[in-house]
């Protein structure tokens, strides 16, 4: 029972040192439930805080490295983690990995799609196979000890077996919403002699993040992308340990956003699955007819399930002035839902600014509402780059739950009654676009009811 107990504690010391852990649009009120993002294009870095000059010697090296994962499309590398030294030393397991990441809209990750393959091998033991993958809120894990393949939303997911060992098997920077953030804000950097990590020319430097706070990186010297990381884990009495991730056959941009979609576990044979129920309302008409009716009556097919109307809301615009779906009655709407940190919107908002162009002329009405944005000016000053006719609602976090909204961005539209004819869609490029101007065409037929 101590040797388990032991083991159990050095885990989650070694999660502890794992930066960032997956968590859902929810979770982190994006930064928080990162969002999904297709587009290769490269958001700003962050900002540097006033606690670290932006020319401080070495801080460079992470802006390169967190500016080439930005711009990355896809990745795809052999992971190694491992300990050395005191006692994470002798008692965390050596985990080797396969990762694939491919960027795509609404992914679990901020950003991303991404699967996880390998093994987790301990000290004393037998080793443990793992396969588990973050997709579009939600993640699935394989449980060889259960024969079961379960699916839980990512606030559920880390009660999954083989999640924790999964999560390990990535290096977190390469798929975090902001790459290095930590390092970034660094005290203060140390420059070391470049090297060769696995045939690839590296330089190398450490971030010292506070008091006994530091790691070391080795960066290729073409592409920027870390190669190893080795982060220090202060002991008592000199007995310090450090948490290694090696990298290996790192590929870039090989994959198309397709590919996303086959990011999946593979389910063994002969294994069940645990997924979430989706339940189907039934036919409103089917639950009012009386029972002994029903069962004399030989079923008919069902009739489509027709729109539904679309939840009341009230925001503020950018001027402060009040827009209520309500007063928009007799127009065809279309809404939505995104915000500054969405990396997909810098390909998603000029196309729906095309969209409103062609449209609003004939009486269309386009609204964004901006979600957990962390202040009114930069949802504004974002939204006005490529704005158009489309109009700014701000604080739509409540309005983006009640239309179920699950990645961003994603679009809705509103006929002139009301009713919700699409959505939400979330963003998947030029077959969106296509799909919302047929919905909006459709509505635009339609006369309101006296």
């Amino acid at each position: 029972m101590r040797t388990r107990m032991v083991g159990v504690c050095v885990l989650m010391l070694a999660a502890g040192v794992h930066a960032q852990d997956t968590s859902t649009i929810e979770e982190q009120g994006q930064e928080g439930g990162q969002p999904g993002a297709t587009s290769p294009e490269v958001p700003k870095v962050q900002k540097q805080p006033p606690s670290a000059p932006a020319a401080l010697p070495g801080r460079e090296f992470f802006e390169r490295a967190a500016a080439a994962v930005q711009a990355a499309t896809s990745i795809s590398y052999r992971g190694r983690s491992f300990a050395t030294g005191g006692l994470m030393g002798s008692m965390t397991p050596t985990i080797e990995s396969e990762v694939q990441q491919i960027r795509a809209a609404g992914g679990a990750m901020p950003g991303w799609r991404l699967r996880v393959t390998g093994r987790s091998t301990p000290t004393k033991g037998d080793p443990t196979e793992f396969d588990v993958a973050w997709l579009v809120g939600t993640v699935e894990a394989v449980d060889h000890a259960g024969k079961v393949v379960a699916e839980r939303g990512v606030s559920e997911a880390r009660r999954l077996k083989g999640y924790s060992i999964g999560n390990m098997g990535r290096m977190d920077d390469m798929s975090a919403m902001r790459p290095f953030a930590r390092e970034l804000g660094a005290a203060s950097y140390e420059i070391g002699t470049a090297e060769e990590v696995g045939g690839v020319s590296c330089d190398v430097v450490t971030a010292v993040t506070g008091t006994n706070a530091r790691t070391t990186w080795w960066f290729g010297v073409e592409d920027h992308l870390p190669r190893r990381s080795k982060r220090l884990i202060p002991g008592g009495k000199g007995e310090d340990s450090f948490m290694v991730f090696e990298v290996s056959d790192l590929r870039l941009n090989q994959a198309s956003t397709g590919a996303a979609k086959n990011l999946r576990v593979t389910v063994p044979e002969g294994y069940t699955e645990d997924r979430p129920v989706r339940p189907v309302a039934a036919p409103p008409e089917a639950a009012a007819k009386p029972a002994e009716t029903a069962a004399a009556t030989p079923a008919a097919p069902a009739a489509p399930a027709g729109p539904t109307r679309a939840p009341e809301f009230e925001l503020e615009d950018e001027t402060g002035a009040k827009v209520s779906l309500a007063s928009l009655q007799g127009s065809v709407v279309v809404l939505e839902f995104a915000g500054s940190w969405a990396v997909a919107c810098r390909e998603s908002k000029p196309e729906l600014a095309t969209l409103a162009a062609a449209k609003e002329p004939l009486g269309v009405k386009f609204y964004s509402i901006a979600v957990r944005e962390r202040t009114k000016e930069r949802a504004i000053a974002e939204h006005r780059k490529v704005g158009g006719s489309v109009k700014l609602l701000l604080n739509g976090d409540r309005v983006a739950r009640d239309y179920g909204v699950r990645a961003y961005p994603s679009y809705a539209v509103v006929d002139k009654q009301g009713l919700l004819v699409l959505g939400p869609k979330v963003w998947e490029g030029a077959a969106t676009k296509d799909e919302l101007g047929r919905a909006v065409d459709a509505a635009l037929v339609q006369d309101p009811k006296p």
